[in-house]
């Protein structure tokens, strides 16, 4: 009942009938738990605009920041040993670490291993 007298009124303000539908369509609606505000278009649209041109911004700049392609010469390695020389002196180095780790434990003497 308490919307009644406000309709009327904006009736009674509105010249035609497009005027009171842009009313109604702008008005706030009052619900008991909430309150429903209409978006203003212009707002909207500007608001949409802007992102838009954020969103393109960060888009080339994503690209500006982004490394290229790499395209690098394949050489060789490692000077003039084959793979198979490497991978030995490679478990060699290994076992040598690990000997030496051992070597280094408390308790364990080093005249005992040799």
């Amino acid at each position: 009942m308490s919307t009644q007298p406000n309709t009327i009124r904006a009736i009674q303000m509105c010249d035609s009938v497009q005027d009171f539908a842009k009313y109604i369509n702008y008005c706030v609606y009052n619900h008991c738990a909430f309150t429903v505000i209409p978006p203003d278009q212009k707002k909207r649209n500007e608001l949409q605009k802007k992102a838009e041109a954020e969103l393109t911004a960060l888009e080339d700049l994503k690209k500006r920041r982004s490394t290229g392609r790499v395209s690098i010469t394949p050489s060789t390695v490692g000077g003039s040993l084959t793979m198979e020389e490497v991978r030995r002196k490679q478990q060699e180095e290994m076992k040598m670490a690990k000997s030496r780790l051992k070597s280094n434990k408390p308790g364990t003497s080093s005249a005992a291993q040799d």
